[in-house]
């Protein structure tokens, strides 16, 4: 008889570590999900810019036509993207791209930060002649 009641307290010590440690996991898992949508995000914003830019620099296409590049590879991705690209001044060669999306509405919440907080990314090549 003596057993039962070690036997017993081994269990409730059990659901005390299960109580404290399953919070910390379910954070590590969530944190781990979180930084992997916001690494995801932020590759297919460089790939969509450096696209715009290439379609800017090398194909003499219009603003218009790069931002509409820029868009299409970022459709599979449910947020509002702001595009802007820019054509070189008289007598430079660079173009530039730049796109911007709210982080809160790429984000599961937890690094969602301020309001007004933005990803942000920027491609510049060279305009061939």
């Amino acid at each position: 008889m003596a057993g039962k009641p070690n036997q017993t307290k081994r269990h409730g010590t059990a659901m005390v570590e299960m109580a404290i440690a399953l919070p910390l996991l379910l954070l590590l898992i969530v944190g781990a999900l979180e930084f992997a949508l916001q690494f995801h995000v932020r590759h297919c914003m460089v790939n969509a810019a450096r696209e715009a830019a290439r379609t800017l620099a090398v194909r003499g296409a219009t603003v218009a036509q790069a931002t509409q590049a820029a868009n299409s590879q970022l459709e599979r991705i449910n947020a509002h993207f702001t595009v802007t690209s820019a054509l070189p001044p008289p007598g430079q060669t660079d173009v530039s791209v730049q796109i911007t999306v709210p982080r809160r509405e790429v984000s599961l919440g937890m690094f969602a930060g301020d309001p007004g907080d933005v990803l942000l990314v920027r491609t510049t090549m060279r305009k061939e002649p």
